[in-house]
């Protein structure tokens, strides 16, 4: 089997198409599960090193507290017999000297016969205790208010798109493609794998930037690999034509934060889908390529980062 009679196999066309003519009709890739399962705000990015986690110092044991003041906190001041303790007396004071002659000199004054009794002598009536005073109810607290969740980024617009990316996926990403592209190429017939290895290869480059520009509902999609289309969102058919000169439809659909940009050509279609991440700075593009020789579909995706 010849190289040309090959090549022909791999794109599935027995003849190059007239000008004017429309490509192949593809599935909708709307309805694609593949569509559904990329999630919105999806980074896709290499996950940077985890930030070290600062050990809290453990605290300072207490020195426990001595028996006998376990043993008195325990029985509430008791002691061993379970009576209470009394405080220990008061020492006297001290008499001088000068003191006990002055007393032993000093004449007792004896009360007269038939005299009244001192008023002090007289017993002094106990004062009746007052009522304690009802505790007055307190005022349940005020619960204080709930803390109002943290606002959420804005909901994504169309212009939110617009901007320049570069491409920041790393050789991890390189290895990925090479590997989905060795993957779709074993679906091929042994003698046309190595063509079909080199044309997945060339059509599916690793753009180092992407651009899109948006201006009212219309956004063009301009790649470091010279493809550069402008179309409606979800308006209909626009054309690019490559340097071979061969014509291709393109469409630019939306469905929910999730801009999806389909390329058919004559040997098979590729699906773009555009992601932004919330904080708006960083743009992954999945890609999906279908043909007819290629029992499988072949995916992978790039990370950009806005400029």
């Amino acid at each position: 089997m010849t190289t040309l009679a090959a090549l022909v196999l791999l794109i599935g066309a027995s003849s190059a198409c007239k000008d004017g003519d429309e490509p192949p009709p593809a599935a909708d890739p709307m309805d694609d599960a593949w569509l559904d399962a990329i999630e919105d705000g999806d980074e896709g990015t290499v996950p940077e090193a985890e930030p070290k986690t600062e050990v809290e110092p453990s605290p300072t044991p207490t020195a426990p507290a001595a028996p006998e003041a376990v043993a008195a906190a325990e029985t509430g001041g008791l002691g061993e017999t379970g009576e209470a303790q009394a405080p220990a007396p008061e020492a006297a004071p001290a008499r001088t000297e000068a003191g006990t002659k002055l007393a032993a000199n000093t004449p007792r004054s004896q009360p007269s016969a038939g005299s009244a009794p001192s008023p002090s002598a007289e017993a002094t009536p106990t004062p009746e205790a007052a009522p304690t005073p009802e505790p007055t109810p307190e005022a349940a607290p005020t619960p204080a208010p709930e803390p109002e969740p943290p606002a959420g980024p804005p909901p994504l617009t169309l212009a939110d798109f617009g901007g320049t990316y570069g491409y920041v996926g790393g050789q991890k990403q390189r290895d990925d493609l090479a590997a989905s592209i060795e993957k779709a190429v074993e679906s091929l017939n042994v003698a046309i794998r190595g063509i079909g290895r080199k044309r997945l290869t060339k059509t599916n480059p690793i753009d180092s930037w992407v651009e899109l520009t948006v201006t009212g509902d219309k956004v063009r999609t301009r790649f470091a690999s010279t493809f550069d289309a402008t179309c409606v969102v979800d308006g209909g058919a626009c054309y690019w034509t490559n340097k071979k000169g061969v014509k291709h439809t393109v469409k630019v659909r939306r469905k929910g934060n999730k801009l999806i940009q389909t390329i058919v050509g004559e040997d098979g279609t590729k699906t773009s889908v555009f992601v932004i991440s919330e904080d708006r700075k960083r743009l992954t593009v999945h890609h999906k390529i279908t043909a007819s020789r290629l029992k499988n579909p072949m995916t992978y995706r790039l990370s950009y980062k806005r400029k």
